[in-house]
C-alpha cells in the first residue's frame, strides 16, 4: 500500500523527541530546524532531564543518552518557554508524529501541568 502526505509549506519547523524509557516516556532530548523559504535557517538542540534521570538500556542503544549526559540538564518546565517560542504559529513537521512527537510531547506537558497552545503537527 503506498500513503500519500501533504507537502509541507516553504516555511516550517521540523522537530524530533526523543525519550529516556519506553515506560514514563520522559523528554530527553527536543530538537528542531527552522525552515524559511525552504532552506533551514536555524537548528537548536536541548538536552533535557528526564523525570528521575532514569533511562532505559534500549533507549540508550537508540540515542546514546545515559544519566550522565543529562546530570546538569534542565527539566523540561525550564526550557518549554524557550521551545514554544519555535512551535507557536508554525507548521510543524516531525518523522513519527502521529507514533512518537505528538504522544509523547502531550505525556510530558501533562506530566508537568505544562498549559500550551494546542500544535498541529503534521507527518
Amino acid at each position: 500500500m503506498c500513503t500519500t502526505y501533504k507537502t509541507p509549506s516553504r516555511d516550517f519547523v521540523a522537530i524530533d523527541v526523543e525519550y529516556a524509557t519506553r515506560h514514563d516516556q520522559s523528554i530527553c532530548q527536543f530538537g528542531l530546524a527552522v525552515v524559511r523559504n525552504a532552506k533551514i535557517v536555524e537548528v537548536r538542540s536541548w538536552y533535557i532531564q528526564p523525570q528521575g534521570n532514569k533511562y532505559d538500556e534500549q533507549t540508550t542503544e537508540v540515542h546514546g543518552m545515559t544519566s550522565e549526559t543529562t546530570a546538569d540538564c534542565p527539566i523540561l518546565p525550564e526550557v518549554w518557554p524557550e521551545i514554544a517560542m519555535y512551535l507557536d504559529g508554525s507548521e510543524i513537521w516531525a518523522h513519527n508524529a502521529i507514533s512518537v512527537e505528538v504522544p509523547v510531547i502531550e505525556k510530558n506537558l501533562r506530566a508537568y501541568a505544562i498549559h500550551h497552545t494546542p500544535y498541529v503537527i503534521n507527518r
